[in-house]
């Protein structure tokens, strides 16, 4: 937010320190600065005003004119006339004789290119007549963007003036980060910010009267204007007044160049007029053509405050054509949208050089509304900036009457022709006590305790009444009560708060804090999720870091219920609106890009945490579950004949082995009859018939699969792809099976084995039966491997498949002989025929 110092001076009833000293004490106190403050004196310390002597056209050219300028005398080194003045080469349409007029003399920089590619004027021939330096208009003097002519002076001036005096321009600008006041409303007005800028500097400040006690103002009630609020839980307050008899004509160079300055493009008296107002008080105001609202509504005009019909469109002040959504707050006349509630109005009802009278809006909007239909629609402007923070709606009506007020000055003959009507929802209580939250009561031993200070509770109540608090003394106690513009101070800590800063951080003195050299407790959960990092960094896959949020889109492409995800109320973005349901297809919607990036085949993983809906801690019922988990990723863009549900086991069987993670199982999904409530949705992106559910203990933890075909389409995965999701809490120290066997002194005997198994066996089935059987086989004095190698279906066999495992054996008593571990796999093979139907090739 940009602050002309100036401007803000106007508020002020005291000196401000050096400007290095003052943004130093707001950075500290009160908000962080963009940039360094811009010096504008230096960017108009040579523009002279002057007095045009006369404007003679020249020959040859339709345009040009050749003037002679009075300066004063004030700029040296230029060649003049015998009557002392200027020669200037003008080819603005405007010029004429006996205007005043802003002169860039040769050596000077054009301002509007001062923070760019400097571009410096110099003396030069035109025409055969001689050009020193040139007439400015608005625009290169970035005063604002008219470039129709040359900048006529509109006050009284002698010849010679400094530009930077005659309109304030001895000026700096300071920036102060806007998410710095995302909770302070009322600083996105410079009263508001006069105010903490006093506060800081430990001075008094009053608001002006306009502000605190308005008066009310004088209505020629000539025309009626009615409301009809259908949505007063978005819109708490909503008030109007019709001003006639206005003139529209561009504002005083002077109000032009603070909007400038500001950040804010000039564009006719009425416009600029609510745009200062807005600077000033942080509260936004639109401007209706009355006369064209009357085309629209008829005589006996009713503004309706109401939801969007389906399909409605409305092209906005900007131009643009949009369809606001059913829950965006709108602005009608009877069957006709005409305005977007807090965003931007519309073209049909703009205030341009046709208008003769307008209707004045001051609202107060729910803040989460106005920031959902902003992102959706990609509409953004100074007034969504503001009602984002949520302003008050008791200023409401106040700032309605300071711009008629204002309007008054600027054209006199203007004046109220309506009823003021000021529609209401607010409690009789929060009307009645001026105040948005109810009194807070708080000791200074509470404060002392928490600052770090010695505060008592007069200098504590000093520093409260200073930004206007209202403060009652009980002994040790102080009674809180926050001004009406105030909508963050709810508890006690808020007002610790605002007494650290208002103090000062830098004032606190730095002790250090007495406690024992006790070594920090080892937090698990990290250790865990380091070992996990390192593990499969190991194994090649990179980690990726994703948003907790997820669109709508994505988890509906993921087949999850979106009705059981939490949503993202004020949403960063339309595509972060939703908590997602599980990990991984955070991770799926990054496959399709890396893809495109070139990268044929990786794994990516993430360790993060989900939420669902309806399920909470155990410990306290009112507080959402945090859900932790290990989601994985395997593709491959080659060609390939392996399936890649083995791929993604292979990287879960490597990390529960490397972790010692213990009886693990796996049950094809498709035979699973219900899942517990915090894998439901996680099951859903996979495909049931080529994913199996992960046991540690019986005790479910998550899937492995091949994804659901629509979402591989959908998302572009490569037909390769495969992943996994479980529970990250299973690889905790605490879950691991600790073992540890002694080095057998005797070699190892490794043989493989191939079974031909028909088809119906799943792969969990068999290799649980060879297990069991092996178990009941091995003498306990031996330990054993046993591995899968290789899964092979023959062309001229669709009905089994060939399962070929590898098994190493040790025995720590002796050598085992070939000839019994044949007999083993004898064994093995004949339990097999058994029970698997199985033969061995």
């Amino acid at each position: 937010m940009k602050i002309s110092l100036n401007y803000l001076k106007q508020f002020l009833d005291f000196e401000l320190p050096a400007i290095n000293k003052l943004v130093d004490i707001i950075g500290a106190r009160l908000g962080a600065l963009e940039d360094l403050p811009v010096n504008l004196s230096q960017v108009y310390k040579d523009v002279v005003i002057v007095k045009v002597i006369t404007s003679t056209p020249m020959a040859g050219t339709d345009h040009l004119n050749h003037c002679f300028i009075d300066d004063g005398g004030q700029v040296e080194d230029v060649k003049r006339n015998d009557q002392g003045y200027i020669s200037v080469v003008c080819g603005a349409p405007n010029v004429e004789a006996g205007i005043s007029a802003a002169w860039l003399p040769p050596g000077s920089v054009v301002p509007v290119t001062y923070f760019g590619d400097r571009l410096v004027l110099e003396t030069r021939e035109i025409k055969g007549e001689i050009s020193n330096g040139m007439l400015a208009s608005p625009k290169e003097l970035n005063l604002s963007d008219d470039h129709e002519g040359i900048l006529i002076i509109d006050s009284k001036v002698n010849p010679g003036e400094s530009l930077e005096k005659v309109y304030e321009l001895d000026d700096y600008l300071i920036d102060i980060e806007n998410k710095m006041f995302t909770h302070r409303p009322d600083c996105f007005g410079l009263l508001g910010v006069a105010r903490e800028v006093s506060g800081i500097l430990g001075r008094q400040f009053n608001s002006p009267d306009w502000y605190l006690n308005p008066s009310k103002l004088e209505e020629h009630q000539q025309v009626e204007l009615k409301i009809n609020n259908e949505i007063p839980e978005l819109v708490p307050r909503f008030s109007l007044a019709v001003v006639g008899n206005v003139k529209i004509e561009p504002s005083p160079i002077l109000i032009q160049s603070y909007l400038t300055r500001m950040g804010i493009r000039p564009i006719n008296n009425i416009v600029d007029l609510t745009n200062m107002v807005m600077l000033e008080t942080g509260q936004p105001l639109h401007a209706y053509d009355y006369n064209k609202l009357k085309q629209l509504g008829g005589e006996q005009l009713t503004i309706v405050v109401r939801k969007p019909k389906a399909n409605e469109g409305l092209r906005l002040l900007s131009g643009k054509e949009v369809k606001p959504s059913s829950e965006t707050i709108g602005i009608g006349l009877n069957d006709q949208l005409i305005g977007l509630g807090g965003v931007m109005g519309g073209q049909s009802t703009e205030v341009d050089e046709t208008t003769t009278a307008i209707v004045i809006e001051a609202a107060n909007f729910n803040m989460y509304s106005i920031r959902r239909t902003s992102m959706e629609l990609g509409v953004f402007s100074e007034a969504v900036t503001r009602f984002i923070k949520g302003q008050s709606p008791l200023q409401t009506l106040r700032v309605l009457t300071y711009a008629v007020t204002r309007l008054k000055e600027l054209l006199p003959d203007s004046q109220v022709i309506s009823n003021i009507v000021d529609d209401v929802h607010l409690s009789k209580e929060l009307l009645a006590n001026d105040t948005v939250h109810q009194s807070v009561t708080v000791s200074s031993s509470f404060i002392n305790s928490r600052l770090g200070t010695t505060l008592s509770a007069e200098e504590i109540a000093g520093l409260l009444t200073n930004v206007e608090f209202k403060v009652e003394l009980d002994g040790d106690e102080l009674i809180v009560t926050t001004p009406f513009w105030r909508t963050d101070i709810e508890i006690r800590e808020d007002v610790v708060e605002e007494v650290g800063r208002l103090y000062g951080y830098e004032n606190i003195e730095l002790k250090f804090l007495n406690r024992p050299a006790i070594a920090t407790k080892v937090n698990k959960d990290l250790e865990t999720k380091s070992e996990l990092r390192d593990l499969l960094a190991a194994a090649g896959a990179n980690e990726l870091l994703t948003y907790s949020f997820v669109s709508k889109k994505l988890a509906e492409v993921a087949n999850q219920s979106v009705d059981k995800a939490y949503m993202v109320v004020n949403s960063i973005s339309p595509e972060l609106n939703y908590y997602r349901l599980s990990v991984l297809p955070s991770l799926l919607n990054k496959v399709h890009m890396n893809i495109k990036a070139g990268y044929d085949r990786f794994a990516m993983y993430e360790i993060g945490t989900y939420h669902i809906e309806g399920i909470y801690k155990k410990e306290e019922t009112d507080l959402p579950a945090e859900f932790s988990s290990l989601a994985l990723v395997y593709v491959s863009n080659k060609p390939t004949t392996n399936a890649a549900y083995f791929k993604a086991k292979d990287y879960l069987d490597y990390l529960l082995d490397k972790l010692n993670v213990q009886d693990v199982s796996y049950m094809p999904l498709s035979k699973v009859q219900s899942l517990a409530d915090n894998l439901v949705e996680l099951a859903k992106p996979f495909d049931r018939n080529r994913s199996a559910l992960v046991s540690i203990k019986d005790r479910p933890i998550g899937v492995v699969g091949e994804f659901d075909p629509n979402l591989t389409l959908r998302l572009k995965l490569p037909n390769h792809s495969a992943g996994l999701e479980v529970d990250s809490s299973i690889f905790n120290t605490s879950q691991r099976d600790s073992r540890y066997a002694q080095l057998s002194k005797y070699p190892s005997l490794k043989q493989d084995i191939t079974l031909k198994i028909p088809n119906h066996f799943s792969y969990s089935d068999i290799f649980s039966c060879l297990i069991a059987q092996l178990d009941s086989l091995i003498a306990k004095s031996s330990t054993y491997t046993f591995t899968p190698v290789s899964i092979f279906r023959p062309k001229d066999d669709q009905s089994s498949k060939h399962y070929t495992f590898h098994l190493v054996i040790t025995d720590h008593s002796r050598t085992f002989k070939d000839q019994e571990v044949n007999e083993l796999l004898d064994q093995l093979a004949k339990a097999a025929q058994d029970q698997l139907n199985a033969s061995r090739v």
